[in-house]
């Protein structure tokens, strides 16, 4: 049987990562690192996008977006999943169903993929998966999603 790394790495080679990794970064275009000296987030555009919480430590949450950050090579970590030493912005992701905007905080040496966005209406988020057809049609483009189908 594969090794969790060895499964880890065949998934960042997928076409599924990479236009998800394309989405975040495209809805994520500067580097969320924020400087820890300046307090001021890093202007370079994003370039990869990171595991806050590594597929190997939880397989569950490798394609969930609260639990991704779009960085800069510079700032991209060289570690399975993210220390907690490291403050980034929030990763702004729009809901598929109702082009609804979310801001997924990523509050300094917490379990940040746990953490819920707060809505407009100052209340705790809701989480729920969608169907792969929704996110794959999201990924391909919005314009080829008919949610009468769902």
């Amino acid at each position: 049987m594969p090794s969790k790394n060895a499964i880890a790495n065949q998934f960042e080679r997928t076409s599924y990562w990479c236009k998800l990794s394309r989405h975040v970064r495209r809805m994520n275009p500067i580097c969320a690192f924020i400087d820890p000296a300046a307090g001021e987030q890093c202007t370079h555009y994003s370039e990869c996008v990171h595991h806050l919480i590594a597929p190997q430590q939880d397989w569950e949450l490798r394609a969930t977006v609260s639990n991704l950050v779009a960085l800069c090579w510079k700032h991209h970590p060289n570690t399975e999943g993210d220390d907690g030493r490291n403050e980034y912005a929030p990763t702004r992701e729009v809901c598929v169903t109702t082009g609804v905007e979310i801001l997924h905080q990523h509050p300094k040496g917490t379990g940040r993929a746990a953490i819920m966005p707060t809505g407009d209406e100052g209340r705790q988020g809701v989480a729920f998966t969608l169907p792969t057809k929704v996110i794959d049609a999201a990924l391909d483009g919005i314009e080829s999603l008919d949610l009468e189908e769902f």
